[in-house]
Formats: C-alpha cells, structure tokens, sequence
C-alpha cells in the first residue's frame, strides 16, 4: 500500500492555517488532502475515512478528544495530531498525549518537521489498517467465544476484538479497533500489561492467567481472566499479542465477600474496639455492594439518632441524615441479641436502584455488626462484674486499689488534695449471730446506698470486705473530708436498718501527704480507724497530717 493513498484531515479555526497546512502537505506528497473548520470535522469523519487528522486549531481540544472516541464503525480510526503554538508549556503537550493524540507539534505552521511527522503518523495509520485486514480472518473462530478474544500490535494496539466484547465490556468490536488495550486497564494494573506487550510473560505470573479489570464503555470496570500468548518475527522481536480474557467477576465478588466477612469476623473475635470495627464493617459492606460510603448508626427512640461509625467520605450528619429517608440509600436493620440496635446504611447516587443481591449482602454484615455490639456488651459487663462487689454494687477491692493508685498519681501530678475515709460497722458480727447472714447482707446493702447518696460523682466508694467501706475523695483536704464523714456517720446511725434496728459506724480519715504511696495512705486511715474503735465506737477520727 503507498504512501500516494495516504489521506489527511487538516482541522484549523483559521482560513491561512487551513491553506498553509493543505498546500504543504500536498506538496509533500501525502495523496489527499482536505481541510475543514472545527465545526466541519464531525461530518468530514463521518463521510470519510482519513489515515491522520491534524488539528491544529487553538482551542476545541476536547472536541478533538470526543471525536477520537465517539467516530463511526468501521476501518481503524485515524492518527491524531496536534499542533499547537509556539508558546506551548511542556504540561500541555504531555495532557495531550495523555488524552490520546498519536503526537504533539510545537507550532502550527507545517514546517520541515512538521510534515515528516505527520508522514511517519500516516505510515503507522496504514500499517495498522493493514493488520487489521489480516486480523480479521480470526473473526470466524473468534467471534462463536463467549470469550473476548483479541490481537494487539507490540504497542498495545487493538487489530481484532471478538463480538464477545460487547456483553462483556459494553464496546462494540469496531470500537475497540485502533484503541490501545493499555487504556483500557485499570491503573494499578497496568504496569502488567505493559510489560505483557513488550514479551514478558512474567507480567501474568509466569505465564498462569492474570485476573484484571478492563474498563467498561459506561466506565465501571469488568473483571476478567486473561491468558496471553506472544508471536515473534524472525529477529525475536514481539510481532503481535493475542489475548483470551474470560468473565471472572461472578467469581470475584464471591471471593472478594468471603474475605471481607473472614475480615470482620476476625476483627469481631479478636474483640477490636467497637467504634472501629462498626467503621469496618461499614466500609467493606459498602465497597462491596459498589456504592459511595457507609455507616452503621443507632436509634435511641426518643432520644434521636447517632452516627456510631462512619466509612470514608461521609460525614456522621450526613449517616444520620440517610436513615429516615427512603431514597439515596440502602438500610437495613442491625439487631442485638434479637432487638432493634441500629442501622447499617449505604448511600449510593447509583441510577439502578437497590438489587436483591446488595441487601443480602448488606444483611449479612449487619449481623456481623449485631454480633459485635452483643459481644462488646457482654465483655463490658464482664468486666464490670470482676471490678464489682456483688452484694452491694459498690467496687471491690481490685477495682479500689487501682483508682487509689490513679488518684494519688494525679493529686501529686496537679498538687491536689486527696483524702481517704475507712468505714466499719459496729458489732456487726452481732447483726449476723441474733439475726442470721440475710439480715446481715441487708444492713450491708442499706450503709452501701446511704454511702453512694452522700458520695460525689468523683468521689470512689467501695466494699474492701466483710463489714469494711472505703472511700476516695479527690480533691478534698482532710477537714472537709471529716465533715463528709461525719455526714454519713450520723445518717447510718440515724435510720433503722429493719430487724437489725440502729446502726452505728466508725470512720477513720486520713489525707494524702506528698510521697505517700497507696498503702501508707490506708494505714493510717486503718490507725484512725482503730482509734475510733478503741474510742467507744460510732465516731470519726482523723490521722495525723504527715
């Protein structure tokens, strides 16, 4: 085929730039050669087949991107070239190849250069057309394959594509012809492909199938299994590249699942902090359903709605906001141990709506959620149970010694106050010989509540064992400590307890001195104590101040 059959579109917004580039290149030798305005373009293409467009008008960039996408079945499509003005940044030469122009010519007068260029784009644009002539006798075998299969040139350019292509991918086959493979590749696998084309079966594994993704006509991405298969000349170099790429997604999406659910289920046996496994799940529930962001919020009735855990991308409002609307998202509920908890949302601006598969899937996490939040209670409450005394909700004496450590570590770090009172009943062992352990458990109970009543929110109350209480008073010094003991003192003794009748106390103080590590506080607000004892009973007495 000689270059005389040639032919040249030449696109200028400019008459002189029209009649410039015309004559040069006729001149030249390059066969036929037409000009148009850039409004004139569209239905030149249209009418005609051109090996090389050169536009070379100053702006309309992107109709020159749309025409080299959206262009008419058939032959392949032409090389475009583009020639811009003197002043040309380097950026805007390379976001010109990278938006598909064959090449880039720093000027837009047709010099020597020009035209030697654009004689070497024609060169490339007849040699592609003659493979694909030759391409296309695979047709017949290729085109009964559920199979996309395909012939590419070393440079990643499509010469055949099977009809299976336009199930798979959305492309019709003459579509793709002229096309470079290349862009079709999702970016974090391109590199693969790359190296494909030049030779290296290694890009697939060592020759074994490469599970990929090819980008959609609606600009989704299709996964596929691609074997590859290279043809040599007779230097060794790669001649051509022919590809079978099957549908593998069905089997993607349910890998993809399992390791997402082995992935939260994991989180939830290893008891992760529920605030970010809830934003686990979220996030893999959303990105395998295929949507934007989601979330998992809980309803508080008539307390309103709280973003629990939110994905990427969304904001708690924005969750929260979701859930009482029926459009622009998926909910389902979130249950704990059989009742409603929550939600788990998913917002999507996807036109095709919610399908059976997406909730299934989205029900399935959130009953990983559900567990979740079951088994985050269950350890909270276990947890509580070995930091509490059982009989009078009070803490225990683990849970006392380790608050007495915190406090004390912070009255010396903010050179606070901080005193300690040690409560025993009076002959309780009494209470329990006349009256039984019943009684005994309830006068407990009833000096336990009468201490929280008279107790601060900061303050620490707990049962040390048997008849023996103590509290913690952050912040107070030992003469207001003493009056709050002496509060509680009168209120025991004050009321009746049942059968057991009056109660009496006596209460040891001590405050915090600077060193004191937590057992010399409670020794000398257990010597206070004891001193109250030996005093009669039914007293307050403070330590002496170190």
């Amino acid at each position: 085929m000689s270059m005389a059959a040639a032919s040249v579109l030449v696109v200028s917004d400019r008459p002189i730039g029209r009649h410039r580039w015309r004559r040069r290149l006729a001149r030249a030798g390059l066969g036929r050669v037409r000009s148009v305005d850039p409004w004139g373009a569209e239905g030149a293409l249209a009418a005609e087949r051109y090996d090389v467009v050169v536009w070379a008008a100053a702006r309309l960039e992107e109709l020159a991107r749309r025409l080299m996408v959206d262009r008419p079945p058939g032959a392949p499509p032409p090389r475009f070239v583009l020639a811009l003005d003197g002043a040309t940044r380097p950026s805007r030469v390379a976001a010109a190849l990278d938006a598909g122009f064959d090449d880039v010519l720093p000027g837009d007068v047709p010099g020597v250069e020009a035209v030697a260029r654009v004689r070497a784009a024609a060169a490339r644009a007849r040699r592609l057309a003659a493979a694909v002539e030759s391409a296309s006798g695979f047709r017949g075998l290729a085109d009964g394959s559920r199979d996309v299969l395909a012939r590419h040139a070393p440079d990643g350019t499509i010469l055949f594509a099977s009809a299976a292509c336009a199930e798979l991918l959305g492309w019709a086959p003459s579509e793709l012809v002229g096309r470079n493979a290349l862009d079709l590749c999702h970016p974090d696998e391109r590199e693969a492909g790359e190296r494909l084309h030049e030779g290296d079966l290694d890009a697939l594994g060592g020759g074994r199938p490469l599970v990929h993704r090819l980008r959609r006509r609606d600009g989704g991405w299709a996964w596929v299994e691609t074997t590859a298969r290279t043809l040599r000349d007779g230097a060794g170099r790669v001649s051509e590249v022919r590809t079978d790429s099957r549908d593998v997604g069905e089997r993607v999406r349910v890998e993809a699942e399992r390791t997402a659910l082995l992935r939260v289920t994991g989180a939830v046996a290893r008891g992760e902090d529920l605030t970010a496994l809830l934003t686990l799940v979220a996030a893999e529930a959303a990105r395998l359903v295929g949507v934007e962001t989601g979330a998992v919020v809980r309803l508080h009735g008539d307390e309103g709605v709280v973003a629990a855990a939110v994905g990427p991308r969304m904001r708690a409002g924005d969750a929260v906001a979701l859930v009482p609307r029926p459009g622009g998202a998926m909910t389902v509920p979130v249950e704990v141990d059989g009742e409603p908890w929550g939600m788990l949302v998913a917002r999507t601006w996807l036109a095709r709506g919610v399908r059976a598969a997406d909730e299934d899937l989205l029900r399935r996490f959130a009953a990983l959620a559900g567990l979740a939040i079951a088994n985050t209670e269950a350890r909270a409450r276990l947890v509580e149970l070995a930091r509490t005394d059982p009989l009078t909700g009070l803490a225990n004496r683990r849970a006392f010694d380790e608050r007495l450590a915190v406090e004390l570590a912070r009255a010396r770090r903010e050179g606070s106050p901080l005193s300690l009172a040690l409560v025993d009943l009076d002959r309780f062992k009494r209470v329990n010989d006349v009256h039984g352990h019943a009684v005994g458990d309830e006068v407990l109970r009833e000096v336990a509540r009468r201490l929280r009543d008279v107790a601060r929110a900061t303050d620490v109350v707990a049962r040390l064992g048997g008849e023996e209480l103590a509290w913690l008073l952050p912040g107070t010094g030992l003469d207001a400590a003493m009056e709050a003991a002496e509060r509680l003192r009168a209120g025991i003794r004050g009321t009746p307890v049942g059968r057991a009748g009056r109660q009496t106390a006596s209460i040891g103080v001590a405050e915090a001195a600077p060193g004191d590590l937590p057992g010399d506080l409670l020794r000398r607000a257990d010597g206070a104590l004891y001193r109250a004892k030996d005093g009669g009973r039914d007293a307050c007495v403070p330590a002496p101040v170190v």
